[in-house]
């Protein structure tokens, strides 16, 4: 945060998403994604950046940009606040690391008895406690998503159902097979289904799950070099390296089966695949040493 003055008003200004408490980040994403572009959608964008009340933000507007005022001093103004909402362009390309909020809520109908409000929590930051299958399935939806793939929003409604899931229960957590993680276990049969749930949340509350994700799994995969990632070959579908490394461990069972492989910890998958390829760059520098 940066402190600012405005008609010796203290403001604090961003400088991050991690600067931005998670109850003005909805409306934000909204007036950046969803609003079309206007000189008072970015004085907005600009009150909400600063955390100025509505009636204290239109006092200052009208004194600086009144009709008495004389024109080049109204421009000079403009100019001033064109400047500053340069400075908030971190906000359409920065992703969010931080958690943008614990949990979502959505309706879930049944067929007996009133509608049931359920909770879905959001993954923690750098998926700690996410699976290999999670990653795996959550990477393939972001990317069909962002490169509409499959046109529309059903790729991300698979994203965020896949990442956003009931808490365990206490009886879980309790259990010696708990791995740490709040949220039930992923099942992407139950994602399937539910997706139809997460499609009727606000539009800005899903474009700061899809930037949280984006962080963390750059975060994540940034963090270790594997084979199958990186290498500059272009993919033939999303996350094929991903895929393609899940099925080559199970084939030599380093974590089991193809599904105990899936359920492993994502960071000890991946931990293990950078020191494999490491074993593999050292056997060949080796190899041509002795040649």
């Amino acid at each position: 945060m940066i402190k600012i003055y405005l008609d010796n008003q203290p403001f604090e200004k961003p400088e991050s998403w991690a600067d931005v408490p998670s109850e003005r980040l909805p409306d934000l994403l909204r007036l950046l994604y969803f609003t079309p572009e206007s000189g008072s959608n970015y004085l907005e964008i600009i009150r909400l950046a600063l955390n100025a009340k509505p009636g204290q933000w239109k006092k200052l507007m009208q004194k600086h940009f009144s009709p008495n005022m004389g024109e080049k001093a109204r421009e000079a103004n403009a100019v001033v606040l064109h400047g500053f909402y340069q400075s908030l362009n971190w906000m359409e390309t920065e992703p969010i690391h931080k958690q943008p909020f614990p949990y979502v809520e959505v309706e879930q109908v049944r067929f007996i008895g009133p509608n049931q409000t359920l909770r879905l929590i959001l993954p923690e930051e750098r998926f700690l406690t996410m699976s290999f299958g999670e990653l795996t399935d959550a990477y393939i939806h972001f990317l069909a998503y962002i490169r509409q793939l499959v046109p529309g929003n059903e790729q991300l409604n698979l994203l965020i159902a896949t990442l956003c899931r009931p808490e365990r229960s206490s009886k879980e957590k309790q259990s010696l097979d708990w791995n740490g993680d709040a949220r039930e276990p992923y099942n992407e049969y139950i994602v399937k289904e539910r997706a139809s749930l997460v499609a009727g949340l606000d539009e800005a509350v899903k474009m700061a799950i899809l930037l949280y994700f984006a962080g963390n799994i750059k975060t994540v995969l940034d963090q270790y070099t594997v084979v199958g990632e990186g290498d500059g070959e272009p993919e033939a579908y999303p996350a094929q390296g991903l895929v393609k490394n899940g099925h080559l461990l199970a084939e030599k069972g380093i974590f089991g089966t193809l599904q105990q492989t899936k359920a492993t910890n994502v960071h000890e998958v991946l931990l293990f695949l950078e020191e494999h390829r490491n074993d593999l760059l050292a056997e060949a520098e080796r190899n041509q040493a002795e040649a």
